[in-house]
């Protein structure tokens, strides 16, 4: 009794929306400060989650030489990385426009390009870095933005976030946090001595921002504080609530997950559906009268009178969203009692051969539209070819031997699937 108390206790305190995640960071120092990468999943485990993770930070790297190492590529194929991090060398995002498109966003490309090819549900997130302490001293007579903080990291998150739009990718907006808690905390230090490098606080917003735009989580749940004093980690905890998990969608968070949306055309008993989902690639059909279609658009015919919930499920990469409308139908069609009611075109349909065994003729049941056939014997050499435009019409098996033969049947609304007939 003792061990089953203890049980349900342990279980009541679980987490009830624990993830794992795997992410590989493609950076430099500005993630390896600090272990950035080990920062993130030492929270995670205070709130119940995961973090599998790897990384590729090499000091100066720029997207230009990120996206020649082969060890970026290695390590792309070495896991199905739900996200790949990208981030520039520390200044080149924030140079002058025509540099920065010559320089520095081809390569974004290419490398956002690749972690798609890798692993098509694999989602580029960009590291939003920060401007330095005193802006850019060194470049600010060739570019006057640089001369301050504001200006450097003004130019910073502009060219993050349009990289993360123009590479359909999601963004940790690192930066935008260290903005607010400088302006509005301005007694935590979050430079290092080099006044670029961040500090354990600096690098403590980071981690917060990441965790948030990973696990979609609210990072006040954290109760991991690093070797930050307590109250600065909970004041940086809330700044990322506030700038990043308030207002997940301006970071392109949910922005390219399944977008279910349909239209229908309806004649009487008989919709036929258009598909206008974006971002999806697996389709599911629920009619409302207990019938269902994994097919993009298909065509449905309702035996009865009455008002249906038409629903669509959309799925990508394991995530799901539905959108639905309602079928209000009123006439039903008069329909020839010798074929199948129903005309639902569908992958599961399966389709009858009749008479079988057969002497001359066959027909097939369940087809309402034209149908292509092949007829092979057991050896695989081809007999017949043809096309039914007809559900009514037979098809002619009559100079074929006796014996065993597989019929193979499609058309643009249904699988193909292979019959077994006999010819006696």
């Amino acid at each position: 009794m003792k061990y089953s108390i203890l049980l349900l206790l342990l279980i009541a305190f679980l987490p009830i929306s624990a993830q794992t995640k795997k992410v590989l960071f493609i950076g430099n120092s500005y993630t390896s400060y600090n272990n950035l990468p080990k920062m993130i999943s030492d929270a995670a485990i205070t709130t119940g989650d995961k973090l599998i993770y790897d990384s590729q930070s090499v000091g100066g790297y720029s997207l230009k030489a990120h996206s020649q190492n082969a060890t970026v590529y290695s390590k792309m194929r070495s896991n199905t990385w739900d996200f790949v991090t990208i981030q520039a060398q520390s200044q080149e995002p924030s140079f002058g426009l025509n540099q920065v498109r010559t320089e520095t966003f081809p390569y974004a490309k290419i490398l956002a390009d690749s972690i798609r090819s890798t692993n098509s549900c694999a989602k580029p997130l960009f590291y939003m870095t920060w401007g330095r302490k005193n802006g850019d001293p060194q470049n600010c007579q060739f570019v006057s933005w640089l001369c301050t903080y504001e200006g450097m990291d003004d130019s910073l998150a502009s060219r993050y976030t349009y990289m993360a739009n123009v590479n359909e990718g999601m963004i940790s907006p690192v930066g935008r946090v260290w903005r607010y808690i400088r302006t509005n905390n301005p007694t935590i230090e979050l430079y290092d001595t080099d006044g670029s490098h961040p500090s354990a606080a600096g690098s403590y917003i980071a981690m917060c921002a990441f965790y948030t735009t990973i696990f979609h989580k609210d990072p006040t749940a954290i109760t991991f504080d690093y070797t930050v004093k307590a109250a600065d980690a909970q004041i940086i905890r809330a700044a990322a609530k506030l700038i990043v998990f308030d207002s997940l969608s301006n970071w392109n968070v949910g922005k390219y997950d399944p977008k279910p949306n349909f239209s229908f055309t309806q004649s009487k008993d008989s919709i036929e559906t258009t598909n206008s989902s974006t971002y999806s690639s697996n389709y599911t059909w629920t009619f409302g009268d207990g019938n269902s279609s994994n097919l993009q658009n298909p065509i449905h015919v309702y035996n009865s009178i009455g008002q249906f919930n038409l629903k669509l499920e959309a799925e990508q990469c394991g995530v799901k969203s539905s959108f639905s409308k309602t079928v209000d139908v009123t006439v039903l069609s008069k329909k020839d009692t010798t074929t199948v009611l129903t005309k639902e075109i569908g992958l599961n349909r399966k389709l009858v051969i009749a008479p079988n065994p057969a002497k001359n003729t066959i027909i097939i049941i369940g087809a309402y539209d034209s149908i292509d056939y092949t007829i092979y014997d057991i050896a695989g050499s081809v007999k017949i070819i043809g096309r039914l435009e007809d559900y009514n019409d037979a098809i002619d098996i009559a100079d074929l031997s006796d014996g065993i033969y597989l019929i193979r049947l499609s058309n643009a609304h249904l699988s193909p699937q292979t019959h077994r007939i006999v010819k006696q």
